[in-house]
Order: C-alpha cells, then structure tokens, then sequence
C-alpha cells in the first residue's frame, strides 16, 4: 500500500504496522486533521493498492478521539443490521414470518381502540425489526488500545477498510503500549498511520515521516 500527501515529494510505503506522519508546521497540522474531521482526507491523501487508488471515504477510517473508541459507529452497526438481515431472511424465514404476522395481528387490534381512522404500515421491514433489538458490539475491556483493536478488526472484516489513521498516539499512551500496539498491527497485517505535531521520544520502531516547519521531508525508519 501506498501514500500520496500534498505536501510530499515522494510517496510513502505503507507496511503493516505503525508509520508516523509528522508534521511539524502548525498551520498545516491543524488543517490535516480538520480535513480528516470533516471527512475530506482525499483531498490532501491519496492512498493506493496495487497501483489502484483506494475509495478514501470507504477504505480508510480516522479515528479522531482513540481514548473513546466508537465501536457502535453508525456505519459499523448499518452493515452488521445488513449482515443480519440476510442470515434472519434466509435462516429464520420462519420464525420472522411468523413474528411479522404477530405484530400485524396486534396493530390490527389496537385499531380498534380508537373511534377514528388511522394507518399503518403492512410491509413490516426485517431491518426495521432488526433494529428494535438494537443491536450494539459489547465491549467489556477498559483498556482503550484493545478497544481500538477491536475495532479495526471489525472494520475490517465488515466495511472493507484498509488503513486506519489516529493522531497524537505518544500523548497518551507509554513506548512500551505502543510497541505492543505496533506488534498487534503487524501480526494482523494492517497499516497505521499516527499524525504527531512533534517526532515521538523514545519509539524503537515503525516509519517516520517528517515534514518540518518549513514544508521540507524526511524520511526515517529506526
């Protein structure tokens, strides 16, 4: 996999595990992670596989806040109620059938209850019963790091993504928890990119990327 920045002269290889965007000029960081906020990545990154590049929007995911892990993310829950849509319609045809026609019996009794005319909906949706159960990813660890693990196995299993990106993973977290991080990634084979203002102190692995304030690179692997 590979990475186009705008304010890069070269691209960048992107192997499994942790590679560190720098960027060391303000302006240009706080206008990268705005972009990523507002869900505008492709237009500074452009990201390629098999010399093919990737839909941005659905192939990388940013996580903005990696203390708090959205692991029921509004994309992340539609798919999984689309995944089980389709084992409930061609699994339990019988069993939905049978509760489709229960709640039409029930609205047709409650019709009664009223002296006035009122409507209702006979093509009772299996997503729509599906989502009365709301259905939510448990997630018993207090460990955010495991939690964004966990996530990124998710996404990538059920959405498809390929690249994950966070920002400031030294300003909250030890060398020795990001090196087991780094170690986690390359065991399950997925790329990482960390967006930092400053090179991170005492990390013994990954890729670095740097771009001063002065917009010149330099490219570093320890």
């Amino acid at each position: 996999m590979m990475m186009a920045f705008e304010y890069l002269t070269q691209t960048i290889d992107l192997c499994p595990g942790i590679t560190y965007l720098i960027i060391e000029n303000k302006k240009l960081f706080r206008n990268t992670l705005n972009a990523l906020a507002a869900d505008e990545g492709e237009e500074l990154f452009v990201i390629s596989e098999d010399f093919k590049p990737l839909d941005f929007k659905k192939k990388v995911f940013y996580f903005s806040d990696i203390l708090n892990v959205a692991l029921n993310d509004k994309k992340i829950n539609n798919k999984i109620i689309s995944e089980l849509e389709s084992v409930a319609n061609e699994v339990y045809l019988e069993s939905l059938s049978d509760i489709k026609l229960r709640l039409l019996n029930l609205a047709e009794k409650l019709s009664f209850h009223f002296d006035y005319d009122y409507s209702y909906t006979d093509n009772l949706e299996t997503s729509a019963l599906l989502k009365l159960l709301e259905f939510r990813i448990r997630d018993d660890s207090s460990d955010s790091l495991e939690s964004l693990v966990l996530c990124v196995r998710i996404l990538q299993k059920h959405l498809g993504v390929r690249l994950i990106m966070i920002r400031n993973l030294s300003l909250y977290y030890t060398t020795q928890e990001i090196s087991a991080l780094e170690s986690t990634f390359q065991s399950i084979g997925f790329p990482l990119i960390d967006l930092e203002c400053s090179v991170p102190q005492g990390i013994a692995s990954g890729k670095f990327v740097i771009i001063d304030e002065d917009l010149c690179q330099v490219v570093d692997t320890p």
